[in-house]
């Protein structure tokens, strides 16, 4: 077919083990093998925990309000 479509209805959302903030693994949901994609719903003054990737690159999207981000130091 070439393509997968997950709706927002049949994603399975989850919360994170540290700070309870709801996220889904869309990647591993459409069946990927090499690329990482998961979503997640920070609330208002919400942050999520500081962490490293040392070979991954991550990418950032915001759909809706503001928000800051550190990199490195």
């Amino acid at each position: 077919m070439g393509f997968t479509l997950l709706t927002p209805d049949e994603a399975h959302w989850r919360p994170s083990n540290l700070m309870k903030t709801p996220n889904t693994d869309l990647g591993r949901q459409l069946g990927c093998s090499e690329l990482g994609l998961r979503l997640w719903r920070l609330s208002p003054g919400q942050a999520s925990t500081r962490h490293r990737h040392r070979v991954t690159e991550e990418v950032y999207v915001v759909l809706e309000g503001t928000g800051r981000l550190r990199v490195d130091d």
